[in-house]
Parts: C-alpha cells; sequence; structure tokens
C-alpha cells in the first residue's frame, strides 16, 4: 500500500527562511544545541534534591544491583508508586559509573534533553517538510522555561528517556508511512514505545497519536490501518492496568480526598489544557508543585469553569481557520493526547498541573507556530507586508525571554532549600510535606533552628502531621534538647500506637543516655509492631550488650540529661544514684548538684537536698532552678 499523493507532496523538503541550503540549517541547529548547552550549564552545579531525586539515586541500595536478580527486581517492582523500570536500571548504572556525583546526573540530563531536541526537529520535519517549521519547534522546545522541570530535576531524567523513544516512535512511524510502508519501521517504533513504556506510562496514548498522523497525511481508513495499531494498543493495555494499580495509592487518594466528582474531573482537564496553553506564552510564577484546588460549597474556582469556554472558543478558530485547519487539528491533537494520561481525567500524581508534563505536549503548539510563520513566509497565508519583520522580532524577542527565564529558572533548582523556599513563598497552599522536606534539609545542613522552625510551623496547621514530631525529635536530639526530643516521640505515640520507626528512635536517644533499660524496652516494642525491623533488632543487640558493661557516662551534658530524664519519670532513686556515682567520679557539675537536690526534695531527704542545691549555687551563683530547690528544701525541712 502506498501513501496518497498530498503525503508525497507534504515530505518534500523546503530550505527556505534565513538559510539556503540543508547544510545552513545543520549549522543553525548545532548553534541551537550550544545555546542549549549555554542556557542548561549552570544545572549541573546543582544537587540531589530531596523531592523524588533522593529516591532514585540514593535512599534505596536495592535500585544499585545490576546483577542479574537485581535486574529481575528493578523490572518486576514499581518504584515511587509507578512502573519505570528503565528509569531506575538508567540510575543504577549511574549510581556505579558516577556513585553521588550530583554533576554526573544533571549533565546526563541535559544529554537527553539535547537528543531529544534533535529528534523533535527530525519529527517536524518529517511531519511538515520545512527546515523552517522545524527549527522553530526544535528552538522552542529547547529553551522554554516549562521544560526546566524535566531537565534540572534529576528525578524527570524518567520524562526525558520516555521522551526519547516516544519521539523515536513517532519518527519510526513516519518513516514507515514514508517509506511506502516498509514493515520494519514498525516493527522498530512497536519495539521503541515499549521503551518509553518501560520508562514512564505518560506514553501509553501513543496509538492515538499515530491515527492523527494517518489523518494528517491522508490515509484512506482501511482495516489494515487498525491491524498495524493492534500491538501498540496491547501494550497500551496492558501499561495502563499496570500504572493504574501503580498509581492508586497516590492518585485516586487525592481526587477522592478532595471529594471531586466526576463533573469535577471534567473541569480539572479543560483547566489543565487552558493553564499550559497560557504558560506557553507567560510563562510567569513558574512552581513545582501546583496543588489541587479545595473546593468551597461544593464549587471549584471560579477558573475551573470558565477553562471550557476558552477551549470552545479555540475550537471554533481551528474550525474556521479554513486551509490551515488541518494543520491546527494536527498541532492541537498533538497537544492533547500527550497530554491525555496527566487531565486529571484518570487520577494520576499529588497535582492538578505539572510543568513536566508539557515537555512532549508542547510540540504540538509549536507546531502550529512553526506552521503559521513558515505559511505567512511563503505566502500562502496573505498578510500585510510589514508584518514579516514584526513577526521576526516577536519570535526574537521571544526566544532571549525564555533563554534568560530558563537559566534563572535553573537556579531554583539548586538546593532544596532554594527548591522548597520557591514553594512556599509562590503557593500560599503549601502543604506540609514541602515544610517537612525542607526543615529536614536545613538539619542535614546545620541550620537546626530553621528546622524546628519548620516543622513547628507545620503543627501549628496540621497537629495530626505525624513525621513534623518524628523529625523535630531528631533535631531537639541532635541539639541535646532531649526532654523535648521525647515529648515529640511521645507525640507521635498518641497519634499512632503502632508508629515503630519511633520507638526505634526513642530507643536511639535513651541509648545516647546510657539509658539501656529505656532503649531496649523502645526497642522491643518497635520489633513487637514490625518484628522484620532489622535496626531495631541489631540496636537491641547492641544495647543488651552495653548494659552488661555498664561503662559510667564522662560527658557532663549527657550526664545532666540522663539524670534529668530519671527525674522526669519518677525514677528519684536512680537518680540519686547516678548523681553520686558521678561526683565520686570528680565530676563537680552545678546541673548535676540541682538534679540530685531536685531528686532528693522528691525522697523526702530535705538535709541533703539543701545540701547539694548550695553546692550547685557555688558553681553557679545565679541558677535559677538550683535557688527555687533551695528554697522548696529549706521550706518542707
Amino acid at each position: 500500500m502506498r501513501t496518497d499523493e498530498s503525503h508525497q507532496n507534504q515530505v518534500k523538503l523546503d530550505s527556505g527562511g534565513v538559510f539556503k541550503s540543508k547544510t545552513g540549517w545543520i549549522i543553525a541547529l548545532f548553534l541551537l544545541l550550544v545555546l542549549t548547552a549555554i542556557i542548561y550549564s549552570n544545572s549541573i552545579r546543582n544537587e540531589i534534591l530531596i523531592w523524588d531525586d533522593n529516591l532514585y539515586v540514593n535512599d534505596l541500595p536495592e535500585n544499585k544491583d545490576l546483577s542479574l536478580k537485581g535486574l529481575y527486581q528493578i523490572f518486576t517492582s514499581t518504584h515511587t508508586e509507578m512502573y519505570n523500570p528503565l528509569t531506575v536500571l538508567s540510575f543504577s548504572i549511574d549510581y556505579k559509573l558516577w556513585g553521588m556525583n550530583a554533576s554526573a546526573y544533571h549533565l546526563e540530563n541535559l544529554v537527553w534533553h539535547l537528543l531529544n531536541i534533535l529528534l523533535t526537529f527530525y519529527l517536524v520535519l518529517l511531519l511538515s517538510g520545512r527546515f523552517r517549521t522545524s527549527f522553530i519547534c526544535a528552538l522552542f522546545f529547547a529553551i522554554h522555561p516549562m521544560h526546566v522541570e524535566s531537565v534540572s530535576w534529576v528525578a524527570e531524567r524518567k520524562d526525558l528517556l520516555t521522551s526519547f523513544f516516544y519521539l523515536g516512535s513517532l519518527v519510526a512511524y513516519l518513516l514507515y508511512l514514508k517509506k511506502l510502508l516498509a514493515y520494519r519501521y514498525l516493527v522498530f517504533s512497536v519495539f521503541l514505545f515499549l521503551l518509553a513504556l518501560f520508562a514512564k506510562p505518560q506514553a501509553v496514548f501513543l496509538p492515538a497519536m499515530l491515527f492523527l498522523f494517518d489523518y494528517y497525511v491522508s490515509r484512506k481508513w482501511t482495516k489494515r490501518i487498525v491491524a498495524e495499531k493492534v500491538p501498540f494498543l496491547l501494550l497500551s493495555a496492558v501499561f495502563i492496568l499496570i500504572g493504574f494499580l501503580a498509581q492508586k495509592g497516590i492518585g485516586i487518594v487525592s481526587l477522592i480526598d478532595y471529594g471531586y466528582t466526576l463533573w469535577d474531573r471534567l473541569f480539572l482537564a479543560a483547566y489543565g489544557l487552558v493553564f499550559y496553553l497560557y504558560k506557553l506564552f507567560a510563562p510567569f510564577q513558574l512552581l513545582a508543585l501546583y496543588t489541587f484546588p479545595v473546593k468551597e460549597n461544593g464549587l471549584l474556582p471560579l477558573e475551573f469553569y470558565l477553562a471550557p469556554f476558552v477551549l470552545l472558543a479555540l475550537a471554533f478558530l481551528i474550525y474556521r481557520s479554513g486551509r490551515f485547519r488541518k494543520e491546527a487539528v494536527l498541532g492541537a491533537g498533538f497537544y492533547v493526547i500527550a497530554l491525555a494520561l496527566v487531565l486529571q481525567l484518570f487520577p494520576f500524581g499529588p497535582a492538578v498541573v505539572a510543568e513536566h508534563y508539557s515537555y512532549v505536549s508542547y510540540i504540538g503548539l509549536f507546531y502550529i507556530i512553526g506552521q503559521l510563520v513558515s505559511w505567512i513566509f511563503e505566502g500562502k497565508i496573505k498578510v500585510p507586508q510589514v508584518s514579516k519583520p514584526l513577526i521576526t522580532a516577536v519570535l526574537v524577542i521571544y526566544s532571549i525571554f525564555f533563554c534568560i527565564k530558563s537559566y534563572q529558572r535553573n537556579e531554583v533548582y539548586k538546593t532544596s532549600e532554594t527548591f522548597f523556599t520557591d514553594i512556599i513563598e509562590k503557593n500560599p497552599d503549601t502543604p506540609p510535606v514541602v515544610f517537612n522536606n525542607r526543615g529536614w534539609y536545613r538539619h542535614t545542613e546545620g541550620d537546626h533552628q530553621g528546622a524546628i522552625s519548620d516543622f513547628t510551623r507545620i503543627l501549628e496547621t496540621h497537629p495530626q502531621y505525624i513525621w513534623a514530631y518524628h523529625n523535630r525529635a531528631i533535631v531537639q536530639q541532635a541539639l541535646k534538647n532531649f526532654k523535648a526530643a521525647i515529648d515529640d516521640y511521645q507525640m507521635t505515640f498518641v497519634l499512632d500506637p503502632n508508629y515503630h520507626i519511633g520507638y526505634y528512635h526513642l530507643g536511639l536517644l535513651y541509648a545516647e543516655l546510657a539509658l539501656w533499660d529505656d532503649a531496649i524496652a523502645a526497642y522491643e516494642q518497635a520489633l513487637a509492631i514490625a518484628p522484620d525491623y532489622p535496626e531495631a533488632a541489631h540496636s537491641l543487640i547492641e544495647a543488651r550488650e552495653k548494659k552488661k558493661k555498664s561503662e559510667p557516662l564522662s560527658d557532663v551534658n549527657t550526664l545532666a540529661n540522663q539524670t534529668w530524664i530519671l527525674w522526669e519519670k519518677g525514677r528519684f532513686e536512680e537518680c540519686i544514684a547516678v548523681c553520686r556515682d558521678a561526683i565520686d567520679r570528680g565530676v563537680d557539675d552545678a546541673t548535676l548538684y540541682n538534679n540530685l537536690s531536685a531528686a532528693y526534695i522528691e525522697v523526702g531527704d530535705y538535709s541533703r537536698a539543701v545540701r547539694a542545691a548550695k553546692k550547685a549555687l557555688e558553681l553557679y551563683p545565679d541558677f535559677e532552678l538550683a535557688k527555687n530547690n533551695l528554697e522548696r528544701a529549706r521550706a518542707t525541712r
């Protein structure tokens, strides 16, 4: 079967424009790749973020196993509630090559982006037969600020990989049509589609794209057209099922929690289509997390109800576009199909929209822009002569603006601090997980007070957020504020009596204070809840061994905290014994004497309480707690 004459005419190459030869356009494309590398050069210095990056790169050691057993594990399990084994394999290989060198991961992302630029250029060249159109599409694909997220965010390697194989599959299919239906290209297209699905399930609607291409090249509707799509459709069906099962823990829950109905989802989808279209021309206030809208009085915000009318108006313009209609339908169809899975008609992901979803879909809109410009410059669309230099000026100005904006946007991904702070400053409905992650990052960087501030801020609005208590307890422990840490751990048990991770970390705290009985009890509680908890089992053995040795503490601060905790727990005799032992070993500390005084008061030995309080005040005359204990002991003696 041969493609019809209209298609044969479409694939004839037109090298008109600024460059009058194919060589000129090849040089232009090379310069575009260089420009893109410059724009993203600052991203290579960025860190691995605590936002999915860590889950792919360093938090799951089993994904770094490249043995046959490891490969089997990668291809038979989900990751971050998504089946994307090719992406996981990519990171596994990276880890073997580069370890934790963040620059290597970012550099590889950039390389994949450059390859996708080339594929975009070639795909559009096969569709349009125009170098000008192809270059405009490749240019905006390369430099648009909405694409920064896909490149500068290490975890979005999955977006880059799936786009590479997705675009490759489309190119192979167009070659199948152009080469008089040579089946080797169709088989290759199916193979690349499978790889795209292994990288990310967002590729599942590629068969619809193939039917769109058939429409564009005016193929007659026959059984063969459907039959050749069967392998694609079967793969889509399988991966839709896998994706549904993998995502139900994150996507469906997100929609149900907000009480969205089927009608609400239609408005969410319409809003998404308008949102990405708007950001194409006005990429301001870009954000890494666009949270779902909260319904008030059963209604979504007004802009969600206005979105369908915008789409109807655009559809009318396409219908009235005359000779250009087929070009507009192709571009708009490409845009919608590439976004179909992530428009929230089907529950997908934790955000109502996301910038990286635009990565492939924008090619459709760039195609419309590129073809419009080409048709105008070719005279197929009649405009005043003055319009041509004006159009050129607009394209140049937008290109410069996109380059600057993308370079600046890369800086947001520099560290987890800059990343989360950008979300917090721009999104008034920032979810607690963002504050939690920024707080943890601040803790790892030594900004403990900043971390406590973030965790406390969460609890002011989300008092049931267990991780804020847990992480604040860890920071308080690092600051030697053991009493505050214990209080936070206790709150986690109030929220969840079976919170085994909390019991384990409480055990670590008690072990640091050499309170071995308490540590052992905490580890045992963790193991009672989660018997297969290797860290708790190991720590329990270690605590029992150290209890047998019962080596006394020498650090004064730790001793003070140990005795204070004993006093807090009402174990006054133990508190007295530890204090006396330390004093007999030559420890001369005001806090220790004060704790001894407080314990003596509780057991009714007021004379010793007075002497201990006086000794504390000799060492530290302005010690208010010791003054209070002295007054209490004298009053009751």
